[in-house]
């Protein structure tokens, strides 16, 4: 008798290929499609206010030139024609140079300061100006110019121009600015209190400065004992 064989099993692909099918169909199908859209969110959806405004300012106090980018912040038209009348107001033509100069900067500082709650902001009707109302947002204003390397003196500057310009929008709002009086006002009473807050540490910076200043400087003991070196030696010195 000859040995019988025994075959393996040959495996059934129609089966496999059904359920290929069958889970393709799961995914194209539209509720699979609106799952996925709810978990999948925009980038501007997964980073919050206050980094979307650092990345959007990032660029502008990288590098060299950073005045002349400052100056160049990109607004919309609507708010930089106001920004033109801002500045008419801010700058002395009968002044002197350095006065022109630093009307130039406050411009600046007011250009990044509405750039910063611009950025932070969710909507993106700019127009109304309602962006300017983000108390929450505006508590990080100092935090993230610090981060930008500037100094307690530089922020306290920065915080003082957005005051000034929050009193002059307060005084002569745009045309279309959908702002409340009360909401502007807000606005000025938080930037006071960051202007506190941070003077606080200003005179704290300034203390450590002077007292490294002060480190350098020589003694009033060593410079009597110069004094008195100096004085026992200048007759050798002249040969006598």
């Amino acid at each position: 008798e000859e040995p019988t064989v025994t075959e393996a099993p040959v495996p059934k692909k129609k089966k496999a290929k059904k359920a290929k099918k069958s889970k393709r169909a799961k995914e194209a199908s539209p509720d699979s499609a609106c799952a996925s859209s709810k978990t999948e969110k925009s980038p501007k959806e997964k980073l919050s206010a206050r980094e979307r405004a650092f990345q959007g300012l990032a660029p502008y106090f990288a590098g060299k030139s950073k005045a002349s980018k400052l100056r160049n912040i990109p607004l919309g038209t609507s708010i930089e024609s106001y920004l033109e009348d801002y500045f008419t107001y801010i700058f002395c033509p009968e002044g002197t140079t350095k006065m022109q100069e630093n009307a130039v900067t406050k411009l600046s500082r007011a250009k990044v300061f509405i750039k910063f709650l611009l950025l932070g902001s969710d909507s993106d009707a700019s127009w109304n100006w309602e962006f300017l109302n983000n108390i929450p947002l505006l508590k990080s204003y100092p935090t993230v110019l610090r981060n930008f390397g500037l100094l307690p003196t530089t922020i306290s500057l920065y915080l003082g121009q957005a005051v000034t310009f929050m009193e002059y929008f307060r005084a002569t709002p745009p045309p279309h600015s959908r702002l409340h009086r009360k909401h502007s006002k807000l606005v000025i009473l938080e930037l006071r209190k960051l202007c506190r807050d941070v003077g606080r540490t200003v005179l704290g910076h300034q203390l450590m400065t002077k007292q490294k200043k002060v480190s350098k400087l020589v003694s009033k003991e060593d410079l009597r004992l110069c004094q008195v070196l100096a004085r026992a030696k200048i007759p050798s010195a002249r040969g006598h």
